[in-house]
């Protein structure tokens, strides 16, 4: 554990639960009874507002197209959800204040994840990405840099990204890119984005 975790710590135990007169806990499950049994006011509406929301809606839907589009077309994130993608930057994020500019490659499974750390500090290459890739039933999911490599079932793969913001999987069977997700790719099923900017 490092110094801060220790700090951190002994000010979680130094804190005290905030205290409170009797009177609140006698008073609080009334209280909850009464917010659950309040009746529930109808929303008034008018025709203006409706026109007002029904533009809202309009609009939002095709900013959301149009982000779809652009992103899609730029070859970011193909295949990940929004949830996962900010996943994976949290990790990266919490893995490389441990370890700054040393992280080559974090292996994400159900059971925790791995690291492939550098002897020394080197800054990465590129933004870091995320990758997966399945097989026959086997999925690995990668937190990487451009320029590493990534294994899966006894076959080596080279991650790249090129100038487009394209993530590139590369091993001796196939070469697949964002840019073009839906090429064949010899049996792999394969996602990959950015991340984002060096985070």
């Amino acid at each position: 554990m490092s110094r801060r975790d220790d700090e951190l710590n002994e000010l979680l135990h130094a804190a005290r639960v905030p205290e409170r007169p009797p009177e609140y806990w006698e008073e609080f499950s009334l209280t909850v009874l009464r917010q659950l049994h309040r009746p529930v006011r109808p929303l008034v509406t008018t025709p203006s507002s409706h026109r007002l929301w029904a533009w809202g809606l309009g609009l939002a839907t095709a900013c959301l197209m149009l982000g779809f589009f652009a992103g899609f077309r730029r070859g970011h994130a193909v295949g990940f959800s929004a949830a996962e993608v900010a996943q994976g930057r949290k990790i990266y994020q919490e893995v490389a204040a441990l370890f700054p500019d040393r992280v080559q490659t974090v292996l994400l499974n159900g059971r925790g994840s791995q690291l492939v750390l550098a002897s020394d500090a080197h800054p990465p290459a590129s933004a870091p990405l995320l990758v997966q890739i399945c097989h026959a039933g086997d999925c690995r999911r990668f937190i990487t840099f451009s320029g590493q490599r990534v294994a899966l079932n006894g076959e080596t793969f080279e991650v790249l990204s090129d100038a487009e913001g394209n993530v590139l999987v590369v091993g001796e069977r196939l070469a697949w890119s964002s840019g073009e997700p839906r090429k064949a790719a010899a049996g792999y099923h394969i996602r990959a984005t950015a991340l984002g900017e060096a985070l």
